[in-house]
């Protein structure tokens, strides 16, 4: 159907090297794609490159808290009111520089203006609250802030409203700071699961102590008691910071939980479309490495939000329809471009999506 790509080793090399040297075009296409939408997710994925020539590629803690040579790929994306999320801007960074200090310049190359920013405790920092409050630009923010926060006393909070998420009680707390909001919610099923999880680590941090041949209670042996009294009102709680002050806690709660479809679109990437690692050797290979990834990423969220319309998700996964199509293809007989048997189930999903497998 496209006779004349060229998908030669040296075609291919120089396609790479054409689009990792061109980064100012691809961000212009990313910020001519961006789908206007209200919410916007921002969060950083870290990927391990040990390449010599990776320039970028520098040793930095990940969430597997291991430090190693790593680039940090700082992704914008939008979710739809309808709950569609689609990758929007990327930016490679140094794997030293944490994800709050990339915020400001990645949202100006994004040329972004206005929406409600969704992000993680790693992006909250004065400098990125400002340029979100900045009276020239149109952004709102839901922003978690970390449990030793100054903003509030979890010890002296008072819970007084309530509301059930997905059927768990949600208590909340709200402390107005004139421009911005200070929400401190308690979670009470996760509030019992981390009181648990937690006097089981002391417990059992006591039980290998105990099982050395010298034993000194004071220094080896943890009290559980205090360290859970000194705990207690930390577990279970959220803080969330934002400018927004026109909606009740529960909108403001439900917000936040948009921001883990950007989890989920990492999930996809890596898992679904094969792109959990780099095996490029320098930065301008990274960067086209990065492209196609987006590029790849957009098509796939396109068939999610496909399957999505057509109440196909139940039975569909993304993997289950990329694996079907896959094993479409085409034989020549008698000189003629045949379309190759397939499967029933392949010819009632191609049906199901309402295209035809016809080269004609």
């Amino acid at each position: 159907m496209l006779p004349n790509l060229p998908l030669s080793k040296t075609s291919i090399t120089n396609l790479i090297d054409h689009v990792g040297n061109n980064r100012s075009k691809c961000a212009a296409y990313m910020r001519d794609t961006l789908q206007p939408a209200p919410y916007l997710l921002i969060d950083g994925s870290r990927v391990v490159s040990k390449s010599e020539g990776m320039l970028r590629a520098l040793p930095g803690h990940n969430k597997n808290n291991k430090y190693e040579p790593q680039v940090n790929q700082v992704h914008i994306a939008t979710v739809s009111e309808f709950g569609d999320c689609m990758p929007g801007f990327y930016r490679n960074v140094p794997g030293n520089i944490p994800d709050m200090s990339a915020f400001e310049l990645t949202l100006e190359d994004a040329s972004l203006e206005e929406g409600i920013f969704l992000a993680d405790n790693g992006f909250a920092s004065t400098v990125n609250f400002s340029e979100l409050e900045n009276p020239e630009l149109h952004f709102k923010y839901v922003i978690p802030l970390k449990r030793n926060t100054t903003e509030i006393d979890l010890a002296t909070t008072d819970f007084n409203e309530h509301f059930s998420y997905h059927k768990r009680a949600i208590s909340a707390h709200m402390d107005d700071k004139g421009a911005y909001r200070v929400y401190t919610f308690q979670d009470a099923y996760m509030r019992a699961k981390e009181f648990s999880d937690s006097m089981n680590r002391v417990e059992n941090a006591n039980a290998n102590a105990m099982k050395k041949r010298k034993v000194d209670p004071e220094k080896d042996i943890r009290d559980v008691s205090g360290e859970m009294e000194a705990k207690k009102n930390k577990f279970g709680t959220i803080i969330l910071r934002t400018n927004i002050l026109d909606m009740a806690p529960s909108r403001i709660y439900e917000l936040y939980k948009i921001r883990w479809q950007i989890e989920q679109l990492f999930k996809t990437l890596r898992n679904a479309c094969d792109q959990d690692a780099s095996y490029m050797r320098d930065d301008a290979g990274f960067e086209a490495w990065s492209f196609f990834g987006h590029i790849t990423i957009s098509v796939a969220c396109r068939i999610l939000a496909k399957l999505k319309e057509l109440d196909l998700l139940k039975n569909w996964s993304l993997e289950a329809v990329l694996d079907h199509l896959s094993r479409v293809h085409v034989v020549q007989i008698n000189d003629e471009w045949r379309i190759a048997e397939t499967t029933k189930k392949t010819r009632d999903l191609v049906a199901a999506l309402g295209f035809n497998l016809e080269l004609n």
